[in-house]
């Protein structure tokens, strides 16, 4: 194997290539304290050790300030990493140790996110985003029970609607067919229930 380029990724920011291939980031600093330059040949130990005392704990470092003052789920995390250039590898380590000390879980994260906006938003809706943010489809529904199953309290769904409906109309009994219609149809777009919207507006 041999660091074929030094490429720059930004500023004191490098990606290291080893045969070609872009492989994974250092800084300018790891770069002179680990002595490697273009043209070395590594082999799998020198390779390894450069992992272990450099980009392992980079990757990690990178992750907490990620994580910090917003939570994100195993997808967002894993590809804010990719795009920092990190190897398959490292990602998975990073996201296998925020898992096991808690920086990072799914389930906790789907709870506060369905939490802030049931009440204003469509169960379709917020399914679709979180499954887009890379919720498991099982854990979603588990969650997503807890939130909506519980027949002692009024449909979360139910309160969005009629906030969406407070904040077009003031008056519902006084809204022609045609008009009705209309907002029936916008709400619907919304990923709203068919059923529930009628429910609320009475047709």
């Amino acid at each position: 194997m041999i660091i074929t380029e030094l490429k720059e990724l930004r500023k004191g920011s490098f990606i290291i290539c080893i045969d070609g291939v872009d492989s994974f980031p250092l800084n300018i600093k790891d770069i002179e304290a680990a002595g490697i330059k273009e043209g070395d040949k590594l082999d799998e130990n020198t390779l390894a050790k450069l992992m272990e005392d450099y980009v392992w704990p980079k990757a990690r470092q990178k992750a907490l300030s990620l994580i910090k003052f917003q939570d994100r789920t195993q997808k967002e995390l894993r590809n804010r990493l990719a795009l920092e250039m990190y190897p398959e590898e490292i990602i998975e380590r990073v996201i296998k140790y925020t898992i096991k000390y808690g920086f990072i879980n799914d389930r906790r994260y789907a709870d506060n996110y369905i939490s802030s906006r049931k009440l204003k938003k469509s169960q379709t809706a917020i399914r679709g985003e979180l499954l887009r943010k890379g919720i498991n489809k099982e854990l979603l529904d588990i969650v997503i029970l807890s939130h909506y199953g519980d027949e002692e309290e009024e449909d979360p769904e139910l309160i969005a609607i009629k906030k969406a409906v407070a904040k077009k109309v003031r008056d519902i009994d006084g809204m022609s067919h045609e008009e009705k219609e209309k907002l029936i149809a916008s709400l619907y777009r919304k990923g709203f229930d068919l059923e529930k919207i009628k429910l609320i507006i009475g047709k």
